[in-house]
């Protein structure tokens, strides 16, 4: 027996939390761990050290950003909710950010002041939680495929 109309298309909720996964665990592991590599192999100059702590998380920020912009274009919600995802990512980039820079601090302990191991613990308990909310809220694609719901 067939459909009177088509049934509606509903979101693949597996591929967008591959998605949420790989732009938002990935690319955060990816920041850090180029910092620290950087911090371990190129002699203390300054430089390196100002690239591994300003501008990794600043392009990691704008790259974020615009993929991010875009995957809440196509989501399936109303303008209004899709205008409350864009602040959420942005807040939650910024949040990002200031972990990068905090995992690059880390990185310099060697060489510089920087929190202890106990400190690095509690950062993380308060900040990835509040990260992985904020984005999970703003990548949220929606009920259906069709019809924006709010």
């Amino acid at each position: 027996m067939g459909y009177f109309f088509d049934p509606p298309k509903t979101i693949d909720f597996v591929a967008w939390l591959k998605r949420v996964v790989g732009w938002d665990a990935l690319l955060p592991l990816v920041v850090s761990a180029l910092a620290i590599l950087i911090v371990k192999i190129v002699p203390f100059d300054g430089v390196a050290q100002l690239l591994a702590l300003v501008a990794l998380p600043v392009m990691a920020f704008l790259v974020r950003l615009a993929v991010g912009v875009h995957q809440i274009e196509t989501n399936a919600c109303g303008p209004h909710f899709r205008g409350l995802q864009c602040l959420a990512l942005v807040f939650s980039l910024f949040v990002l950010a200031f972990a990068d820079f905090f995992v690059a601090i880390v990185a310099f302990r060697g060489k510089l002041v920087g929190p202890t191991p106990e400190e690095l613990t509690e950062f993380g308990s308060v900040v990835l939680p509040v990260y992985a909310v904020l984005v999970l809220f703003a990548m949220y694609p929606g009920r259906r495929a069709e019809e924006p719901w709010i």
